[in-house]
């Protein structure tokens, strides 16, 4: 069976850093690169906040292209659109006709993802798509993915949790109610390590700051 080309859509964190590792391991797919949109008044990726020196180095540890598509700060859903679909459209003329996504049950979130893959003919993957988010976290610390808590949402979670590793400890320390994948987005975090990457990244923390309800903790590369 010909294997089809895909670009994983990459936030940094480690959803997409499993979705990465199921990826490699299924014969259908030919991984051919990374996608991931940034703020570009921040020169921070999207969501996540993590400087795109660091973003930088997790494609090259894990020896692929990445594709970073600039969004304004504020931007404007009809702007969002505009430049996703011109990024979208430059794949499909690479032939490329499949995106990876490392969600899991936010149904809304994957219709629209859907809406604008349809436009440019293209589809989504979903390999993580409907599984218990207990056995994935679970998934994410036995196959040795490192992250870090890069952001919190204090309007579900103490803000105490940011920069602090994502590991057992954390994921027993959570609140009833707080997803351990954080899929609604209670937090977000950093891949500095994982079994793909030859090496891993060597960081300090930074400085916390705030934005509205959410809080976040910037990491440095060394």
């Amino acid at each position: 069976m010909k294997r089809q080309k895909v670009i994983l859509s990459w936030s940094t964190g480690k959803d997409s850093a499993l979705c990465l590792c199921r990826l490699m391991e299924d014969p259908r797919w030919e991984l051919v690169g990374l996608w991931t949109t940034y703020n570009e008044a921040m020169a921070r990726t999207a969501i996540h906040g993590v400087r795109l020196k660091i973003l930088d180095l997790q494609a090259k540890r894990l020896g692929l292209p990445c594709i970073q598509t600039p969004l304004p700060d504020p931007c404007t859903n009809a702007e969002y659109e505009r430049r996703v679909g011109n990024a979208l459209h430059q794949m499909r003329l690479q032939g490329i006709r499949h995106i990876a996504f490392g969600d899991i049950f936010l149904e809304d979130v994957r219709a629209y993802r859907e809406r604008l893959l349809q436009v440019h003919q293209m589809e989504g993957v979903y390999m993580l798509w409907g599984e218990d988010t207990r056995a994935l976290s679970s998934e994410v610390l036995a196959r040795g993915i490192r992250a870090v808590v890069t952001c919190v949402d204090t309007a579900a979670l103490d803000e105490h949790f940011v920069g602090r590793d994502y590991d057992e400890r954390f994921l027993l320390e959570l609140p009833d109610g707080v997803d351990p994948c954080g899929e609604r987005g209670e937090f977000h975090t950093l891949v500095v390590g994982h079994p793909h990457f030859h090496s891993e990244i060597k960081y300090r923390r930074g400085r916390i700051h705030r934005s509205g309800r959410f809080v976040y903790r910037d990491f440095i590369p060394q």
